[in-house]
């Protein structure tokens, strides 16, 4: 393989993979935003609220969070 097509190869697989973010659909780095920042407020309830919220999101999302030690 010669030097210029073994760049052109790596070019194209790089373009390929290389930047995932710019593929997503519109709006879902929004939507990964919320998501976090929800997980952030649910985080940081008082335990008796932060055990009531985290049930309510695995019963109504089917998503199990959990928050790391306070």
């Amino acid at each position: 393989m010669t030097p210029k097509v073994g760049l052109a190869l790596a070019v194209i697989v790089l373009g390929a993979c290389a930047l995932p973010t710019e593929r997503q659909e519109p709006g879902k780095a929004e939507t990964k935003k919320q998501v976090a920042t929800e997980i952030t407020r649910i985080c940081s309830l008082p335990p008796d609220q932060r055990e009531a919220e985290l049930e309510r999101l695995q019963a109504a999302f089917g998503i199990v969070a959990y928050c790391g030690k306070n």
